[in-house]
């Protein structure tokens, strides 16, 4: 009988995530996440991309979807979110979208809008948390994994951050600072007054 001590333990270190979201997109997203909330219940969504060693980067887009709590992104604007990203050295992964009122979990719906293959970001506007997914497998053998990933929620607080992230924008779709300014023209003293 073999009395031998068992494998000796190594020392558990932190893994750096598979992904990680900077600080500057993670605050973007807050924000307009918290801004589409405000004015219905509606989504914010575009297209995820990815760096070299992990960063990601959202590309926002304008939301198709003709009601609150959906996202409809067209597939014209995704192809040249991903066309532009390759210019800069990102890849297009997948998608990203937030909840307006529900954890961070993919639904049905979400399940069905993405390929094999294919993340998707999504945010959680009342927990103020994201969680990246992974699809796996074609038809009723499709899976939806959860991908390690890192959020930088103050500045220079992960050790294991890239220390340079290329800025990346393509265009800067403003239909939210629309809907706040008509939500503010509306708002103002003296409207709809004679």
């Amino acid at each position: 009988m073999d009395r031998s001590p068992g494998p000796k333990l190594r020392e558990l270190r932190p893994v750096p995530p598979e992904y990680f979201l900077p600080f500057n997109e993670w605050r973007r997203l807050r924000r307009r996440g918290y801004a589409a909330q405000q004015l219905g219940h509606f989504e914010v969504c575009g297209a995820l991309l990815a760096g070299p060693s992990g960063v990601l980067r959202l590309e926002f887009l304008r939301n198709l979807a003709d009601g609150p709590a959906k996202f409809l992104v067209s597939s014209e604007d995704l192809g040249r979110a991903g066309a532009e990203a390759m210019k800069c050295g990102f890849r297009m992964v997948g998608t990203f979208h937030s909840h307006p009122v529900s954890e961070a979990t993919p639904y049905r719906r979400d399940r069905r809008s993405i390929g094999c293959g294919e993340h998707m970001l999504i945010y959680d506007v009342c927990g103020i948390d994201a969680r990246l997914w992974l699809k796996s497998g074609l038809g009723t053998g499709a899976r939806m994994r959860e991908v390690s990933l890192g959020i930088e929620r103050t500045p220079g607080v992960l050790g294991f951050a890239p220390k340079t992230c290329p800025p990346f924008r393509t265009r800067s779709v403003v239909w939210y600072q629309h809907q706040n300014q008509k939500k503010r023209d509306t708002s103002s003293p003296g409207h709809g007054q004679v």
